[in-house]
């Protein structure tokens, strides 16, 4: 594969390409010279933006980054670095003794609005774009409504900054664990106010494998209905705040199949 860009925004774009610069010192490249990698990192201050790609100044580059940092091995690096700059013309400021830049591994998003510019520029708009969840459940068994609540808590607190625009969910309170009991509970809701949007479970990690592939074989196969459960250890964990978002996401990745 040969590759011919023109601006830096080109290579920026290419998938194939991970984040195999970190920390990296760049001497001469020229149209018919590789890229030669450096094993070394000396950091000056206000250096990295003296590096000029078509005459245009950059300071950091950001990119998807799909490589485990175990997996970036100097030869590797060489040879996509090589591929990617083996027609591209950089010129470096002779005025520094340390010229190097840094590529960052962003955050990852759900959609948003994004706009491209001419050159290395981009403008994030939004990070997210909005879902809309104004009819969900949440079912869990009546000994652990304190956990609901903490999670409610949560979830609703976070839900905005994290693409989910909620409403107030219809709790449905379980008295045994029986998955049958579980199962009643949910017909005689949807029989009620119809197929919600979401499913969400409480539920502990022993004693509940027969609740949780009850309830998976009912809404998925039989209602059609998105399910997402929650493990009751998860939302008792101090660090809970920080696993928010991964549910986030995975909820909006459910929610963009059945209604994207």
């Amino acid at each position: 594969m040969k590759f011919s860009p023109k601006e830096l925004r080109t290579f920026v774009l290419l998938e194939q390409i991970f984040g195999i610069f970190n920390y990296r010192r760049i001497i001469l490249i020229s149209q018919k010279q590789q890229m030669k990698p450096i094993n070394k990192y000396i950091e000056t201050s206000n250096q990295c933006s003296n590096i000029q790609i078509n005459n245009q100044a950059i300071n950091k580059i950001s990119f998807s980054c799909g490589s485990n940092r175990q997996n970036r091995q100097d030869c590797q690096r060489k040879d996509r670095i090589g591929i990617v700059f083996q027609n591209q013309e950089i010129l470096l400021n002779p005025n520094f003794a340390t010229l190097a830049y840094e590529i960052e591994k962003p955050d990852i998003i759900c959609k948003g609005e994004r706009k491209c510019f001419s050159g290395v520029q981009f403008q994030i708009t939004s990070q997210f774009e909005q879902t809309q969840l104004q009819n969900w459940a949440l079912i869990y068994h009546v000994e652990n409504e304190k956990q609901k609540k903490d999670f409610l808590y949560e979830f609703q607190k976070y839900g905005n900054r994290y693409g989910l625009n909620l409403s107030i969910p219809h709790n449905l309170s379980v008295r045994s664990y029986n998955g049958y009991d579980w199962i009643s509970c949910l017909q005689q809701h949807i029989i009620k106010n119809g197929q919600p949007q979401l499913v969400i479970s409480l539920l502990g990690e022993k004693n509940n494998k027969s609740i949780y592939k009850a309830l998976k074989q009912y809404l998925i196969a039989k209602e059609g209905v998105s399910h997402q459960n929650i493990t009751l250890n998860v939302i008792q964990n101090s660090r809970f705040i920080m696993i928010v978002p991964k549910i986030m996401l995975q909820i909006q990745s459910k929610l963009e199949i059945k209604h994207g």
